[in-house]
């Protein structure tokens, strides 16, 4: 089955060059789909085949784009950091924790989303604590 990569029409005939809609040449992008369906892909990692589509590989689970498997351990930790230092008083370290939470969380690997959530969490509630802080010393002053 082809469409047209332009309008998005389905063409009747697989083997047309044209699109019979708008015109559009199809031909290499046919020749291009045809050749994908002809190639098996494989994991990088473990060499079973994958579905087309997949993210992830279903036997070993890794994604298969490599920079999806980093660890972003030094962003983890520094993230840590900079949260727990925040919540011993010292809180303009909380706005460094909310960006590198926001860091892993826009990051391709789920696995690090987490931690990325848990990082702004400390964050937003140190920084809510500054704020009460500042105000009650405000009104006490």
């Amino acid at each position: 089955m082809v469409f047209c990569p332009k309008c998005g029409e389905k063409q009747d005939n697989n083997e047309a060059k044209f699109c019979q809609k708008c015109g559009e040449d199809i031909g290499a992008n046919n020749e291009m789909h045809n050749n994908h369906l002809s190639n098996n892909l494989n994991c990088i990692y473990c060499g079973s085949e994958i579905s087309d589509g997949s993210d992830k590989c279903s036997v070993c689970g890794k994604y298969l784009d490599p920079k999806a498997n980093e660890n972003f351990t030094f962003v983890i930790i520094l993230g840590y950091v900079c949260s727990i230092l925040a919540l011993l008083l010292i809180s303009i370290f909380a706005i460094p924790g909310v960006i590198m939470g926001v860091y892993l969380i826009t990051r391709k690997n789920s696995s690090v989303h987490n931690h990325g959530k848990i990082i702004i969490i400390i964050s937003v509630i140190d920084l809510c604590l500054a704020i009460g802080q500042l105000c009650w010393f405000w009104y006490l002053w």
